[in-house]
């Protein structure tokens, strides 16, 4: 192996591969239902805040802090309850000092209330409800956006869409989002003691297994694996496998035949198809030669 051809390491090969192919991938729009596993292809900011508003997270009463200074179990301020709000409901009007709002969860708390009290903390009144705990302002109260704010950067391009990221987007009222596509890669496997799996091995032979982890892992990434059929260790056969993989998919991974034994044909089939080496080896432990 010639020494000029050694990468300086991992990551200068690394480097080398993608300075040779600068083109962007392409992009699309999927439905949120088939985005799992798919990467973004750019930043997305929130449309909207999250919360869209100032929310209850219990059950209760919305009212004013003010209203429950020193409430205790064995002098309770009493309010009066001038109606109800759930969620999916906006408010009916304003709350006024002395007045409560019955409130469920999710449901927008009405403008004058500043805190939630817990239906726990109450008689549960009807027409006017003992509240036996004190409160402070902004006591179990969700603030519009304090989740999300709009405009703020909720997931980065090349983020990997998992439940959550989806459920991220979804919040936001996203039906689409917009992705890489997904590229085709080619993957030829290579060498006379490669034998399929479910066959008998005989003397000196091995599995391809190779195909199948290379392939699993492909799909791991968002590719589309163009699995080829294995090749026998000779120059001409390889090349024009090579040829023709290329012809439709625009990256093709091979295995096999890239140390300096023999058999290691694939510097070869390099110059045949007068195709640039841009490293032959890479000074790694624990590794092997790579193309």
């Amino acid at each position: 192996m010639e020494e000029k051809m050694m990468c300086g390491s991992l990551e200068n090969a690394v480097a080398r591969l993608l300075a040779a192919f600068p083109q962007s991938l392409h992009t699309e729009r999927v439905s949120l239902k088939e985005a799992l596993g798919r990467i973004t292809a750019e930043d997305f900011y929130a449309p909207i805040h999250q919360p869209p508003f100032d929310r209850s997270p219990l059950d209760g009463y919305a009212v004013r802090a003010a209203d429950t200074i020193l409430a205790t179990l064995g002098t309770p301020a009493v309010l009066r309850v001038v109606g109800e709000t759930l969620a999916g409901m906006p408010p009916a009007r304003p709350i006024l000092p002395g007045e409560a709002v019955r409130i469920m969860t999710g449901a927008p708390i009405p403008q004058g209330a500043d805190c939630v009290v817990r239906q726990e903390d109450t008689d549960e009144g009807m027409d006017k409800v003992q509240v036996y705990v004190s409160h402070l302002p902004f006591q179990n109260y969700c603030h519009q956006g304090e989740d999300i704010r709009k405009g703020t950067l909720a997931l980065p391009g090349q983020t990997r869409l998992d439940a959550a990221a989806i459920g991220v987007l979804a919040m936001l009222g996203q039906g689409e989002v917009c992705v890489l596509a997904r590229p085709k890669v080619g993957l030829l496997t290579t060498g006379d003691e490669l034998v399929e799996t479910g066959q008998t091995l005989s003397a000196g032979k091995i599995y391809n297994s190779n195909q199948y982890l290379l392939s699993a892992r492909l799909r791991e990434l968002d590719a589309l694996p163009q699995v080829l059929p294995c090749r026998g260790d000779d120059v001409k056969m390889i090349g024009e496998a090579v040829n023709r993989a290329l012809e439709d998919s625009p990256f093709l991974i091979t295995t096999g035949g890239v140390s300096v034994g023999k058999r290691d044909l694939m510097p070869e089939v390099c110059r045949f198809l007068k195709g640039e080496l841009l490293f032959h080896g890479i000074p790694m432990k624990p590794g092997a030669p790579a193309l």
